[in-house]
């Protein structure tokens, strides 16, 4: 199976495109935004990526939080 890196910058955007890849890729996200307000809004988000990716058996990669 292919291996495929997908940029994700937060669960709503990518739950559409790894329900379509899901099947013909071996898939890891990589979760990077760092044009979210706080670091409390940044880590809630990371943390529905990893549980909805958890939930369909996909890894999760980060960068972390830097918004400068």
């Amino acid at each position: 199976m292919k291996r495929m890196l997908l940029h994700s910058c937060c669960v709503p955007c990518s739950t559409a495109v790894i329900e379509v890849l899901k099947n013909d890729y071996d898939l890891t996200i990589f979760y990077y935004n760092p044009n979210i307000d706080t670091d409390e809004e940044y880590k809630h988000r990371l943390a529905e990526q990893i549980r909805y990716c958890q939930q369909v058996g996909i890894k999760v990669v980060e960068e972390g939080y830097n918004p400068e």
